[in-house]
């Protein structure tokens, strides 16, 4: 699960200031990769890498 809160504050009719904040992987649940697929592995049909952990980013946009 992802989430972003972004607020934006308009100033003139063509520019305008955006704040926001993203979390991935919101829940900090282990996201395994795709399984062994080597027949001759011993670790053959099970999961041995994981995806990133939770990450959070902030930024701020200025459009003009």
């Amino acid at each position: 699960m992802n989430l972003r809160l972004q607020y934006v504050l308009r100033q003139t009719a063509n520019r305008s200031m955006g704040f926001f904040w993203e979390i991935y992987n919101a829940t900090d649940r282990v996201n395994f990769d795709n399984p062994i697929t080597n027949r001759r592995s011993p670790n053959f049909g099970s999961p041995t890498v994981a995806d990133e952990p939770r990450t959070m980013q902030l930024g701020v946009r200025y459009t003009f």
